[in-house]
């Protein structure tokens, strides 16, 4: 039997973010539910497939699936919204998508950790917290960082749809991953997703004399995609920042923007209003 990997979630009505887990060989069912919970944060009892059903066997777990994590209640569908006591906060899910060793991990890493590691996994694929602040508002940044996820393994599964926009990473230093963002667009159309935000960014700016990609064709790309441009170095620190707040201000004003306007547009209706006596 071998090893693979499987989406998890917590049991809840509000969609989150999925996360990966892998599935060892040796691993009983038990440590499997103890993994997920552990990943989650949460104390986890049950597991739920997409229909509800229990899984309580190891070998009812299937490569790829999306399974949901329970702390001893029902399946979410069953459950009253009272029963979820649904606490309503702001969260932005960021996809970062690429070549092999492009840097996507070492990105990640960089605008989580602000630190500087190029050791990485390149089997695994994960989701990554943090909290920030836009205009006074706490949101809850998730970054999927797609590290196993190329065009020669795989596709977008489950997991990775829940992107709400994405960097799309190459390195200027390799005309392959250069090369490799057609197919990327084209599977994000599979998904729907070519009409999110999009950031193309060449990463390795700071290797300028091994540089095969020009800025002017990363620009142009970006044009045909309808998508913002930078070029970073996530070793040296450019760009990282200011990159991620370009997208992060984008999607957030396209998401609470709106839900911003229609309190407005509320707000304004009941000021209006006066009583007839």
């Amino acid at each position: 039997m071998e090893e693979f990997y499987i989406s998890i979630t917590r049991n809840t009505r509000v969609r989150e973010v999925r996360k990966q887990l892998k599935i060892n060989p040796n691993s009983d069912f038990k440590e499997i539910l103890q993994a997920a919970g552990k990943k989650l944060g949460i104390e986890a009892k049950i597991l739920y497939n997409r229909s509800g059903a229990i899984i309580n066997n190891r070998n009812d777990i299937k490569s790829e699936e999306t399974l949901y994590v329970s702390q001893g209640e029902e399946f979410w569908s069953r459950q009253s919204k009272s029963a979820q006591n649904i606490k309503e906060s702001r969260t932005l899910t960021i996809g970062i998508i690429g070549h092999r060793a492009v840097g996507k991990s070492a990105l990640t890493t960089r605008y989580i950790e602000k630190a500087y590691r190029d050791n990485f996994d390149p089997r695994i694929a994960d989701t990554f917290t943090k909290e920030i602040e836009i205009k006074n508002k706490k949101v809850i940044l998730n970054i999927l960082d797609s590290s196993m996820l190329d065009e020669i393994m795989v596709s977008f599964s489950d997991w990775f749809e829940d992107g709400e926009g994405y960097i799309m990473l190459y390195s200027i230093t390799d005309k392959d991953s250069f090369e490799s963002f057609n197919y990327f667009y084209e599977h994000l159309a599979t998904i729907n997703k070519t009409d999110v935000p999009l950031v193309i960014v060449g990463n390795k700016c700071d290797m300028e004399e091994q540089r095969v990609i020009k800025k002017e064709d990363g620009m142009m790309l970006a044009k045909s995609f309808n998508a913002g441009f930078f070029e970073i170095s996530v070793k040296k620190d450019i760009n990282v920042t200011e990159m991620f707040e370009h997208l992060i201000n984008r999607l957030y004003d396209i998401k609470y923007g709106a839900m911003r306007r229609e309190n407005d547009v509320e707000s304004t209706e009941l000021k209006c209003k006066c009583n007839i006596l």
